[in-house]
């Protein structure tokens, strides 16, 4: 990824929406391999995927800023170019075993059901915490982030 490009898609972004808002606070790809990678930013462009899910153990661990309402990302595809900017709406810190059909809904992956949320993210959860060899454990509290899509580059991956 080259700065060039950040900097040029965030320009872009700026003179879309006609202010010069803050700088981005974040900039990184959905996922961990990258057709996931491509897939999720799909699902976030056509308007279905609106909220995402991660461990609140791993920001700990890794040392990083818990995200904020009206936080301000790039997203990027499986080749790290910048395909969209979202913006934090809402956070909650919850359980694992808290998160409901609303939540899963919002998330817009697969069928957008619970069952199917828990699996996915029960199996993704579990590989991320052997990466920190720590344990997978279903009370483990989790940041729930509901975004906005506030600027696509185009429908094309």
């Amino acid at each position: 990824m080259e700065n060039n490009d950040i900097e040029n898609f965030w320009k872009e972004y700026q003179t879309y929406s006609g202010n010069n808002i803050k700088k981005y606070d974040d900039i990184f790809s959905f996922g961990d391999t990258s057709k996931m990678a491509d897939d999720l930013l799909e699902l976030i462009i056509n308007g279905k995927k609106r909220g995402t899910t991660s461990l609140l153990k791993l920001y700990e661990i890794d040392k990083e800023k818990i995200p904020q309402k009206d936080s301000i990302s790039i997203v990027l595809n499986r080749n790290n170019i910048p395909m969209a900017i979202i913006k934090d709406i809402d956070i909650k810190i919850l359980s694992f075993n808290e998160i409901g059909e609303n939540e899963a809904k919002i998330e817009g992956e697969g069928d957008c059901s619970l069952d199917y949320w828990k699996r996915i993210h029960r199996k993704f959860f579990e590989e991320e915490c052997l990466k920190y060899k720590i344990k997978f454990d279903e009370r483990m509290l989790v940041v729930f982030e509901t975004f906005e899509l506030i600027y696509c580059k185009n429908k094309s991956l």
